[in-house]
């Protein structure tokens, strides 16, 4: 994974530990943002998956 330290320490300072595949997840959706400069990118899962979470964590690994 091209970004797993970065989503890592972003799961530290947001105060949350990574669930099950959010890590790879997220993983892709910054690859889309930073690598492949997409402007808008759709997460569709399953209740529980932890959206919100992923969101919070990807805004934290994209701006900072």
């Amino acid at each position: 994974m091209r970004y797993e330290k970065q989503i890592l320490e972003a799961f530290d300072r947001l105060g949350f530990k990574p669930r099950d595949n959010q890590v790879e997840h997220i993983d892709r959706i910054v690859i889309a943002f930073l690598d492949e400069e997409f402007t808008n990118v759709i997460l569709s899962a399953p209740t529980g998956t932890g959206k919100s979470i992923i969101g919070a964590v990807v805004a934290e690994v994209v701006h900072s």
